[in-house]
């Protein structure tokens, strides 16, 4: 199993310990950080990897040749190349899958694709097939929820201030995400009476004091992002998976939590998650479950408006399905998969 990037590796840690009860799996977990880091403190045996592309590909070609490895699962690296898409590379024999947590996320930088892939939905099936030409498992939800905890408690407002929480992202060498930033920065200037406004931190995200002089009126925060969805008036990001979860969260609770809102408004911005998703709109958002803001006066009348569209409530509980319904689905598509190859590789000796 292989992951570099950090959600890959929340949505990998339930299906790893899943695998380690069957005796009859050799497990080996090869990652690149942040997910190295990820899975250390989820007490796994993770090898750390080269950062190198050329020292990775050697150390698998290594592997590959000096044992047998019957069944690859990776993640996805992002938006640049890492051990998920060079194991793909170096593979000649093993049967291949990949864990897609975002609709249409397909790496083909190398050109080179998995047999088979977990997607979310019927959207994310439509994408990926589109992209790849190859099989794909619809999971109906995600992995990582595996664990949660159903949460009784009401959100609580500090110093009757509305809590407004942005989730980062590592697109830093965007010029038009700066900018989303700036504006941020600006409302949070501008409404400093009213409104605490905190930055999460992605775990991918390097450097980022580099750009402090832009969070002068928010908190950086590194506390989970479950604990800062349940507790945010608003929550807001550029298309990130945090928009999932706030919808899956609402799932485990008794009050209601607010809708999650997606800035797009910079044209460039658009083009980029556009071209991966194969659609001029989300697909939560075609669903009603996320906002759309259109432009930057969308964003300060929604942040300042008295009241923020709290109809999470309404939601469907049965939207998507529960994560440990999922990891079993999973292993059993691996294993059927794995022993339709085996049988078609005896009939063909």
């Amino acid at each position: 199993m292989t992951s570099r990037d950090y959600g890959a590796a929340q949505n990998m840690v339930p299906i790893i310990k899943n695998l380690l009860l069957n005796k009859d799996i050799n497990l080996i977990i090869l990652a690149q950080n942040p997910a190295f880091n990820y899975f250390k403190n989820k007490n796994l045996n993770p090898i750390l990897v080269s950062d190198n592309e050329v020292e990775i590909e050697k150390y698998l070609n290594n592997l590959f040749s000096s044992s047998k490895q019957d069944i690859v699962l990776t993640g996805l690296s992002g938006f640049n190349v890492g051990i998920d898409e060079i194991i793909l590379k170096c593979n000649s024999r093993a049967i291949t899958f990949t864990l897609q947590d975002y609709w249409g996320d397909v790496n083909g930088k190398l050109q080179v694709y998995a047999d088979y892939y977990f997607v979310i939905d019927k959207k994310a099936a439509l994408i990926t097939k589109r992209k790849t030409n190859k099989e794909v498992f619809i999971m109906g939800g995600l992995p990582k929820y595996f664990n949660i905890k159903y949460h009784k408690y009401e959100s609580k407002k500090r110093n009757n201030k509305k809590i407004i929480v942005f989730f980062g992202q590592p697109l830093w060498s965007l010029h038009s995400y700066r900018r989303v930033i700036k504006d941020l920065a600006y409302i949070g200037k501008e409404l400093k009476n009213k409104i605490q406004l905190i930055y999460k931190v992605h775990p991918a995200e390097k450097n980022i004091l580099k750009y402090k002089y832009l969070f002068n009126n928010m908190t950086l925060s590194e506390v989970s992002s479950n604990q800062l969805l349940y507790v945010a008036d608003l929550s807001l990001s550029i298309n990130s998976t945090c928009g999932f979860d706030n919808v899956y969260l609402q799932k485990y609770t008794n009050f209601s939590l607010s809708k999650h809102a997606f800035i797009l408004y910079k044209k460039d911005l658009r083009k980029f998650f556009y071209k991966n998703l194969f659609s001029r709109k989300h697909p939560l958002s075609m669903q009603g479950l996320v906002i759309d803001i259109g432009n930057k006066s969308e964003l300060y009348r929604l942040i300042k408006s008295e009241k923020i569209e709290h109809s999470m409530n309404n939601l469907k509980k049965d939207i998507f399905l529960d994560s440990n319904e999922i990891i079993l689905q999973i292993e059993k598509r691996i294993i059927e998969k794995f022993k339709e190859k085996e049988s078609n590789e005896k009939f063909r000796q």
